[in-house]
C-alpha cells in the first residue's frame, strides 16, 4: 500500500512538473492562472506553515495608520521572505552540485525512492 502512494505521488510529481514547465513555455492568462495556483499550492507546505507565527507576529508587530499603508509593509515582507529563499535555495543547489557532483535532472534513475 506504501509503495502504491510512493508511486502514485511520484506520478502526480511528474504531471504537475509537465503541466508547469508547459504553461512557462506558452504564457497566457490561463497559465498564469496555472503557475499562480501551483505557487500557493506549494505554500501549504509543512515548513511554510511554521513561518505563519513569525509573518502574523512581523505584520501584526506593525501599526499601519491606513490598509495601504499595511499592504506595502505586507509586500516588503513577502519579497524579502522569498529573495531569502530564493537565496538559499539557490546555495544550497550550488554546495549540492560541487559536493555530490551531480546534477538533480541527471539521475540514474526514475523510479520513486522506496
Amino acid at each position: 500500500m506504501l509503495d502504491a502512494l510512493q508511486t502514485a505521488l511520484y506520478q502526480l510529481e511528474h504531471f504537475a512538473d509537465g503541466l508547469v514547465s508547459t504553461q512557462l513555455t506558452h504564457l497566457t492568462p490561463l497559465s498564469v492562472g496555472i503557475i499562480f495556483g501551483a505557487g500557493l499550492l506549494t505554500s501549504l507546505t509543512p515548513c511554510m506553515i511554521s513561518m505563519l507565527p513569525i509573518t502574523i507576529g512581523y505584520i501584526g508587530g506593525y501599526e499601519a495608520k491606513t490598509r495601504w499603508q499595511a499592504a506595502i509593509q505586507s509586500t516588503w515582507f513577502a519579497l524579502g521572505l522569498a529573495t531569502t529563499l530564493a537565496g538559499l535555495g539557490i546555495i544550497a543547489a550550488i554546495v549540492g552540485k560541487v559536493y555530490v557532483g551531480k546534477d538533480i535532472n541527471n539521475r540514474q534513475s526514475k523510479k520513486p525512492l522506496r
